[in-house]
């Protein structure tokens, strides 16, 4: 597993003008199977 500090993270972030992070509740990695109508709607937002 990738292990980042802090700063390592947040240099990587800064690279992304306009990034934008949700974090889905319940959901791993398999994000569309565990939280589909939650995933659903970020896209929807998303793409707005």
């Amino acid at each position: 597993m990738l292990k980042l500090s802090s700063a390592d993270l947040a240099a990587r972030k800064a690279c992304f003008l306009q990034l934008t992070e949700r974090v889905i509740l319940g959901a791993g990695h398999m994000v569309h199977h565990d939280q589909p109508e939650r995933l659903a709607a970020v896209i929807e937002e998303f793409l707005g």
